[in-house]
């Protein structure tokens, strides 16, 4: 169905009903609403009447002003009127399909007075409104800032009642296709009109669209809304897709073995192998909304079986079946929505599927785009018309135009890469890369053109993993076989909310998992070469650089710039290279390649990994046309950014042969400071020289050099020139002219952070508010546990300000601001509607381990990211932007900086100052020179040290706060724990004490005060529960203890008869549940049997520890680790396996090692114990590594797979060695080791893998001091080695 409503400003001109039957006709309306008729009562039914709609109502206007009409088509079912109003009209549609929903045309009062009035209306129909609502008509107010243009120059200012009511209802904008602004009057625009709805709407709808039309005689455009817009139903031409919920089918595993065939083609394997899965998602997965309906129905039947004639076996077993498999049927849900939503912190049984699923919808309504302006600047509608234009204009994009490029002659080239180091890039690949490479992707991330994520891949590495890495050697092999798999589908990404030309779509290319691997696996062996030959000032993608350092150069030469008051000026070109990754010319990177002098074979793999991809279009989710490129490198294909940075060296090298030659005149920050030219990071580029025409000659000379050849182009319009502070006026236009680019006083923001051209003061970072608020309204806190809250705040929220924080030194206000917005999204308030914070957000912001969620406070975590600069300035005297800082302050020459505190600066320098003592008490300096920092184990500095070492003192860690969070239950399982401990819920007691209740009775038994303790242990049916599940030799215990003793008894202790772990699991979902039913008793006036809770109770853990065995301990996220399978297995050929791992003894501080050699048939070889004196757990992992790596050295063996289970561990042999680390000398002997001449490789393990070393590293703990041999294994070690054989 086809709805319009329209601002019509009168109805009385002749042409009027004939344009609304032409609109009628070439939109097949099904409803139009008339706004501001501007009809007299006499004659609106007749004007109404030749509009040619059989039903309407209407609303007559008040003098000249207001006026409602709507009128419909017999294709909706109904339309029932439930209230009028001379600024709304409320109705009822029911569709033929039979939903029915709620519409309110609005047309606001121009007067902010009188909109009051409206809003107040509003929010009693939403309070009596409990399903899908829409909203739509003239608001005569705007939400944002940016929905208003005019050339006054004052700031338009938004609706704040408009905002607020928005706000308060969770009401969502519908969004729109099409131009910006629905109102025009003379130079002044705003989106005046619009649509807004809930998200029960927006689930019945989730295809609908709104457009806006062209303008129609009225200075309001029209708003079309289609219904039926299907996004949901498939396309002709969609593509195949993976769907994650697959995984948890318990049919799923055996399905991937019957239907892979590892002998068989790959591309062939693959097709076949989706057509399989396709036909099993029908057959044996189906939908699942369907099958949860199906098992609600039947729940709903035994309970009216159960009602009546009660509770039999037969229905008790049922019933639990039953449960079990809808309990399935919503985790595979959720985990569709998760996908869709592109959500990857999901978290197993804490399923948040309400919000998973309208963050999809609005994913997918923001990336489909049904209008844009073609080359005349005219909107086009047409789908097929848009399809074809966009695979024209990227065609053309990705089309080279000039058949030959000149080449770079430059006196400067890449630095000589050692032979061993080119050598270590040109071996052959390995099965443990090439599957650490795929385990490192994400596993939702969208597929390429087969359609199989790396989910999939992960998740059935068992069966198809042989056949991955035997594909990917024979593609390296031969790489004129890679064009087979480099099929590649675009996606086109909005840079803006509202795009209007293709310019303001990124294509972003979707490569085949298996090209990805590959790809993968060539940027892991040339990424670490790159520091080498990449200069300091280029830090994107280059391993051990980060954007701040660039960020921290730039902003103090702009500080120095706007405070220079000598002779010569300088100045900064801020440059903006257009579509530059799909421009760069394929035979510049050759070249680019072939003069770092990397090996041939793998510069003839990257050449057919760029040059020989096939391209389609995803236009809304349909696949276009099929071309092929010849110029650019791909978005979304790993090797395409390391690429870029090698390509845009060569301009580097050309601008520092400039100076070389005394020609490019770059700033000193002092005299004694480095000069600094350009600051490039991937394609965002800053130069600097100095303010002179013949500076200006040397920049357009450099870049003209470098475009030509590298096929890149300057986009002059948003390219811009800032002039430091001494440069007259007449002097930069002159400049800018022969630039040909535009002057500024300000370059905005540079890799997302201000420049700070004035001075710094809290209005300088309202976006960072702005972000994060329209971030958390965004996510609406009810459609969120509050264990999904916690979760974003610590993982969005606080690095959405942490960016900045690295660079930038926060204003307190702003702090406050930042931790007053979490704090009102973690218990769920906003501006109007204040909910009571159950525990005081210092507590909730402490450690877990003390009691809190481990969140952080804003104003430390800045002072701890400032406290890492200042760390930095003594430990990393070598690179680039410490030099810049050191000169420019006159830090001084030794190791600590002089710190001048009087010394004014920039905002950076202003904060470093501020933190620098404690930065100092953190500083130890050795004898020989290094500096270890005291609050971490290996003497490097962290930013989690930093922040603790500024926090007041907490409370010290308890065992019991730590425990909840060990227990393998849902999030708000654990985070419902934390607020029994803090004992802060809100039962009737408490709400007694806090005025809100006048009666602190139990609700339930109505005898007893609901106490906490109450409502979890001693209320009668609650009791009754307990006596079915406890033991009866711990009854006595279980019931007597207070609050505090009862949780610690059952969350440290075994508290049950079964295992400690699975009582503890157990008993947290049963306390939640309780909660649960108590509220469901309170609010809905429902209640639920004892029964009813344990069988839940029992299908969640059942669920989640099949979720948990399937996934790994930490769901999605742990499974793009790089560990193996769930058991051992035997080394390659001619390879031997080393497990080690170790043992402390908290006791006596003791350590112990053990360790097992087998060869490539699995056998054992030798074992060996191993027992030390003082350390830690770390020190004991690490004699195991060094003393296992020695025993296959003397037996011979010099290709060596060590595995161990500590990700610490094998960091420390794999990264450069740290003098600082307590455990350096043990670490250096085994560095020494490993540069023997022979091959190792290590694996990190999951602890049930490497039972065999653990079983010996405990036996070690007993022997006597030293090492010893085991050359024949005992009884337990047999078992195990049996065991891993399988």
């Amino acid at each position: 169905m086809n709805f319009l409503i329209w601002n019509s400003r009168g109805t009385g001109a002749l042409s009027f009903p004939a344009l609304v039957r032409d609109l009628k006709t070439h939109y097949r309306l099904d409803f139009i609403a008339v706004l501001e008729t501007r009809c007299t009562k006499e004659a609106s039914l007749s004007r109404a009447q030749q509009l040619g709609f059989p039903n309407m109502e209407l609303i007559d206007c008040e003098g000249y002003s207001g006026g409602i009409w709507c009128l419909w088509e017999h294709s909706i079912s109904s339309i029932s009127v439930i209230e009028r109003h001379h600024q709304f009209m409320h109705l009822q549609v029911t569709g033929a399909a039979g939903n029915s929903w709620m519409l309110t045309v609005v047309y606001a009062s121009p007067t902010c007075a009188s909109r009051r009035l409206l809003w107040d209306n509003l929010s009693r129909l939403a309070f009596l409104i409990q399903g899908p609502w829409l909203l739509g008509g003239d608001f005569n107010g705007t939400l944002l800032f940016c929905e208003r243009r005019s050339p006054a120059t004052f700031r338009s200012s938004v609706d704040r009642d408009f905002s607020r009511w928005v706000e308060d209802h969770d009401m969502r904008d519908v969004g729109f296709f099409g131009p910006e602004f629905t109102w025009k009057r003379g130079s002044s625009e705003a989106r005046l009109d619009r649509m807004l709805s809930n998200d029960q709407w927006t689930g019945m709808f989730p295809n609908a669209s709104v457009a806006h039309l062209p303008f129609y005689k009225s200075d309001h455009r029209p708003l079309l809304l289609c219904l039926d817009k299907s996004m949901h139903t498939s396309p002709p031409n969609r593509p195949f897709r993976f769907i994650a919920a697959w995984v948890l089918h318990d049919q799923f595993d055996e399905f991937v073995r019957q239907s892979w065939f590892p002998n068989m083609e790959w591309t062939q394997n693959t097709c076949q192998f989706a057509n399989a899965c396709s036909k099993w998602n029908k057959e044996v997965f189906r939908h699942t909304e369907g099958r949860k309906k199906f098992l609600m129905r039947r729940l709903d039947g035994i309970n009216k079986v159960v009602s009546r004639f009660g509770l039999t076996p037969k229905y008790e077993s049922l019933q639990l079946e039953i449960w079990k498999e809808l309990e399935d049927v919503l985790l595979q849900e959720s985990l569709i929505w998760a996908q869709k939503a592109r959500a990857e912190w999901t978290v197993f049984g804490d399923r948040n599927t309400r919000y998973f699923h309208a963050r999809a919808n609005r994913r997918r309504k923001a990336q489909r785009i049904e209008a844009i302006k073609d080359g005349n600047d005219q909107w086009v509608y047409d789908t097929s018309l848009i399809k074809h234009m966009a695979t024209g204009f990227f065609s053309n994009l990705l089309t080279e135009d000039c058949s030959i490029r000149p080449t770079i002659n430059c006196n400067m080239s890449f630095p000589r890469i050692d032979e061993e180091k080119l050598r270590w890039c040109n071996r052959e690949l390995s099965a443990i890369e090439i599957k650490e490479a795929l385990f490192h992707m994400g596993a939702l991330k969208s597929p390429g053109p087969d359609g199989l994520n790396a989910l999939f891949y992960q998740n059935q590495w068992n069966t198809v993993g042989d056949s991955v890495v035997t594909y990917v050697r024979y593609l390296f092999a031969n790489p004129q076989v890679i064009k087979e798999v480099n099929g590649t589908l675009i996606v086109l990404i909005p840079k803006k909310e509202h795009p209007e030309s293709m310019g303001d779509l990124r294509p972003i290319s979707l490569c085949n998992v298996i090209y990805k691997t590959l790809s993968k696996v060539l940027v892991n062996r040339i990424k670490d070469i790159l520091p080498l030959v990449i200069a300091p000032t280029q830090c994107s993608f280059v391993p051990g650089r980060h954007s701040s350092d660039n960020i921290i150069v730039a902003q103090e030469v702009i500080h120095t710039m706007r405070s220079m008051r000598k002779k010569k000026g300088f100045l900064a070109i801020k440059i903006d290279l257009e579509k530059a990754y799909d421009r760069v010319n394929w035979n510049f990177v050759l070249n680019c390649l072939q003069e770092l002098n990397l090996p041939s074979r793998l510069t003839e793999v990257i050449e057919q990994c760029i040059s020989s991809p096939t391209m389609q279009l995803l236009w809304n989710g349909d696949k276009a046309e099929v071309f092929i490129p010849s110029r650019g490198v791909r978005q979304g294909d790993p090797l395409s950014p390391y690429l870029f940075v090698i390509c845009m060296e060569k301009l580097a090298h050309l601008i520092q042969s400039e100076i070389d030659n005394k020609k490019w005149r770059p700033i000193h920050l002092t005299r004694s400071g480095p000069p600094i030219s350009h600051l490039f990071f991937a394609d965002d580029i800053i130069l600097f020289a100095e303010a002179s025409m013949d500076q200006v000659d040397v920049i357009n000379k450099c870049l003209k050099v470098f475009c030509d050849s590298s096929g890149l182009k300057i986009n002059q319009q948003k390219t811009k020139v800032c002039f430091s502070k001494n440069v007259s006026h007449p002097r930069r236009s002159e400049l800018c002219g022969s630039l040909g680019f535009s002057i500024t006083s300000d370059l905005g923001k540079y890799l997302g952070v201000p420049l700070h051209h004035k001075r710094v003061t809290k209005e300088s970072f309202h976006y960072v508010v702005d972000k994060v608020k329209t971030r958390l309204s965004s996510w609406k806190a009810r459609s969120l546990s509050s264990a999904g809250r916690a979760t974003l705040i610590s993982s969005v929220t606080t690095a959405i300000p942490g960016y900045v924080m690295q660079t930038s030194s926060l204003p307190s206000s702003t702090c406050e601001i930042l931790d007053q917005s979490n704090r009102q999204f973690l218990w769920g308030s906003t501006e109007n509607q204040k909910k009571i914070p159950l525990v005081a957000w210092d507590a909730t912001c402490r450690p877990k381990a003390s009691g809190g969620l481990g969140l952080r406070q804003t104003r430390f975590y800045n002072q701890a990211f400032l406290m890492k600069i200042g760390w930095q300035l003594a430990s990393k005297r070598e690179e680039f932007w410490v030099k810049v800082i050191r000169s420019k302050y006159n830090c001084g020459t030794d190791v600590l900086p002089m710190i001048d505190r009087s010394k004014p600066g920039s905002n950076l320098w202003n904060g470093i100052k501020h933190t620098w003592n404690k930065v100092k008490d953190g500083i130890e300096e050795r004898p020989n020179g290094l500096l270890r920092w005291k609050w971490t184990k290996d003497g490097q500095f962290t930013v989690k040290s930093a922040y603790d070492s500024l926090r007041p003192l907490a409370n010290l860690p308890d065992k019991l706060w730590g425990s909840i969070w060990k227990i393998k239950a849902p999030e708000r399982c654990k985070i419902f724990l934390w607020l029994v401990l803090h004992n802060r819920l809100l039962t009737n007691v408490s709400r007694c004490k806090r005025g809100l209740s006048e009666d602190g009775r139990c609700p339930v038994c109505k005898v007893d005060l609901e106490t906490l303790l109450h409502v979890l242990r001693d209320c009668p049916g609650t009791h009754e529960l307990w006596r079915q599940i406890v033991p009866s030799h711990l009854w006595n215990t279980f019931t007597s203890l207070d609050l505090d003793s009862w949780m610690r008894w059952n969350l440290t202790s075994r508290g049950g008869s079964q295992k400690s772990e699975e009582w503890k699991q157990l008993f947290a979902i049963i306390c939640w549940w309780l909660w649960k039913r108590r509220n469901s008793f309170v609010f809905e006036d429902t209640s639920v049997s004892n029964f009813a809770v344990l069988a839940s109770v029992s299908s969640i853990r059942n669920c989640l520890n099949e979720a948990r065995d399937r996934w790994g301990i930490g769901g999605i996220k742990k499974r793009t680790l790089n560990l193996p399978e769930d058991h051992w297995q035997a080394p390659p050929a001619n390879w031997v396996k080393i497990n080690t791992d170790g043992a402390f003894s908290h006791s006596s501080s003791g350590v112990a090692s053990g360790g097992i050699l087998r060869n490539d048939d699995g056998e054992f070889v030798q074992a060996f114990l191993f027992k030390g004196e003082e350390g830690d757990s770390l020190t004991a992992e690490l004699w195991g590594c060094l003393l296992g790596l020695k025993l296959a050295w003397d037996r011979g063996f010099r290709n060596v797979i060590l595995e161990v289970d500590s990700a610490e561990a094998v960091e420390l042999m794999r990264r450069p060695m740290n003098d600082a680390h307590e455990d350096h000398c043990l670490v250096e002997e085994i560095h020494a080791v490993i540069h023997r001449s022979w091959t190792i490789q290590f694996q990190l393990v999951s602890r049930w893998v490497n039972t065999a070393a653990d079983h010996l590293a405990k036996l070690g703990l007993s022997s006597l001091p030293g090492f010893h041999v085991v050359s024949f294994p005992d009884m337990t070690l047999a078992r195990i080695l049996e065991h891993d054989k399988g």
